[in-house]
């Protein structure tokens, strides 16, 4: 059986409204980040379901992409790898061409930020992934070595980007000789999303 709580206002223990309705379907308090036109609608046909996509409150964008056929990494070089298929791109942000995801106008801001890289049969004594922004700068790096000749890297964290920015996702080994990736969407991936603030 279904339950209904009416409220018109939740405040916090000092007082201070938090969130208050006007009996209307709107309410006001939220972080202006958060906010339409000052207001949020909240009902959606009655049912009472909060429609946050409409205030702007959606980690987008967002994006998704893979490797579907093995790219070759020259031994001792710093080589880019361009997914080169999507699984989806909410605002068509990545490039499978060029291999750049590039922060649409005036969506700057927290992403967090993935990427997965593997390499066929190779043990090398070094392979690092790194994701790199603008083409200069290494904001995300991991590496490992002497393991399983199928290893795999994975990087990931939040980081600050800005309308404009660009990423790229680079790999370097020193097995001895060039090496192929693993290929697939969770060997070879490379995706992130806008972080809601």
């Amino acid at each position: 059986m279904a339950s209904t709580i009416q409220v018109d206002k939740i405040t916090d223990i000092g007082g201070n409204t938090m969130l208050e309705s006007n009996g209307s379907g709107t309410i006001t308090g939220l972080p202006a980040s958060a906010i339409s036109s000052g207001t949020i609608a909240t009902a959606n046909g009655g049912t009472g379901a909060a429609n946050f996509a409409a205030a702007g409150l959606t980690n987008t964008p967002a994006f998704n992409a893979f490797l579907s056929s093995a790219a070759s990494i020259a031994n001792t070089t710093f080589t880019q790898i361009i997914f080169n298929q999507e699984n989806f791109d909410t605002n068509s942000a990545y490039n499978t061409s060029t291999g750049f995801f590039t922060v649409p106008a005036s969506l700057g801001g927290k992403y967090f930020i993935y990427t997965t890289t593997g390499l066929n049969n190779v043990t090398p004594q070094r392979c690092s992934t790194t994701v790199e922004k603008n083409s200069t700068n290494s904001i995300l790096t991991t590496e490992f070595g002497n393991g399983s000749p199928y290893g795999r890297s994975t990087a990931s964290g939040v980081v600050n980007l800005s309308a404009g920015d660009t990423l790229r996702v680079l790999i370097y080994q020193n097995g001895g000789g060039s090496s192929n990736t693993l290929t697939g969407e969770q060997s070879v991936c490379f995706g992130g999303y806008k972080i809601i603030e």
